[in-house]
């Protein structure tokens, strides 16, 4: 007769699938009747999909191995103890069994945050927690610590908007539309501007750059000096590097105080002539933003 411990072998293997894709390596497989039926392992990032848990891809595999949805007969092994959704697709699934590998301090729903199985629903399945708990948790471990080496030794480069650069009411310069996808196909764009204010996103084709609007971070004037902010959204974000682009003087100083190189956009005649360094237009900023990575500390 196959155990536990045989079974949670196998749901490893998939969480080992997950670590080799850069998922978080939590790997599932349900048994129905002494044979396995159905595996999964997290997909989440792959996927784009917040729902795609090991336990999720291995339960919709089961349900549709055994033509429906209740798998009463069927026993689930997972590597980290299920999260509440996990918990509660396991009770909906009718499921008779859980059998997890290593607690889940954070999310776990069967005995670690909460406990999902002892309350009044209409199904509660058996559950067991810590088997082969050692090797589901060394290899969690070994993944997190994998990423944060990466993300210490990553150089992480963002473009930083200030509002002077992209308010409604100023005249936007020339082909700001195509200088932004360019520059998002390589860059995270960051924005300081002001609450209440109208900005570019009035002016330009809304839907040609909706893939990108979602993602621009936004920070408002505080009591902070203009060179704080600007630290505080290198900080929060984990930025080694950033290039700046806005268009008054004020804008200049403050990114010199930062110690970040900066891009004076070019607007009218009258606030070009205000900037006291060289003015670029959009079709430059890739070249030029490209060419002023190197001497960012």
């Amino acid at each position: 007769m196959i155990t536990d411990e045989q079974w949670m072998k196998l749901a490893l293997q998939q969480a080992e699938k997950a670590a080799e894709n850069g998922e978080v390596p939590v790997g599932a497989v349900i048994v129905r009747n002494g044979t396995p039926i159905a595996i999964g392992y997290n997909q989440r990032e792959s996927r784009k999909n917040a729902l795609c848990h090991a336990e999720i891809c291995a339960i919709e595999q089961a349900c549709q191995q055994c033509g429906g949805w209740r798998l009463e007969d069927c026993e689930l092994y997972v590597t980290l103890e299920p999260c509440p959704m996990c918990a509660g697709a396991a009770i909906n699934a009718r499921l008779k069994r859980v059998v997890y590998g290593c607690a889940d301090p954070k999310t776990g729903s069967c005995h670690s945050v909460t406990q999902l199985f002892t309350l009044p629903y209409p199904h509660q399945p058996e559950c067991v927690g810590g088997v082969l708990e050692q090797p589901c948790a060394a290899l969690l471990s070994a993944f997190f610590q994998k990423q944060r080496q990466l993300r210490q030794t990553a150089v992480k480069k963002g473009i930083i908007f200030y509002a002077s650069a992209l308010w409604k009411e100023n005249r936007l310069f020339e082909g700001i539309t195509e200088a932004l996808t360019a520059l998002h196909t390589q860059y995270p764009l960051y924005f300081i501007g002001e609450a209440g204010r109208e900005y570019l996103v009035c002016q330009l084709d809304f839907h040609h750059l909706q893939h990108f609007f979602s993602e621009i971070q936004s920070v408002r004037y505080t009591k902070r000096t203009p060179s704080e902010t600007l630290r505080l959204l290198m900080k929060r974000n984990h930025l080694t590097k950033a290039v700046c682009i806005g268009a008054d003087e004020a804008n200049r100083i403050a990114a010199q105080t930062a110690g970040l190189p900066f891009v004076h956009a070019a607007y009218t005649a009258g606030l070009a002539k205000s900037c006291q360094a060289r003015v670029h237009t959009a079709e430059q900023f890739p070249a030029v933003i490209q060419s002023l990575w190197e001497p960012v500390g």
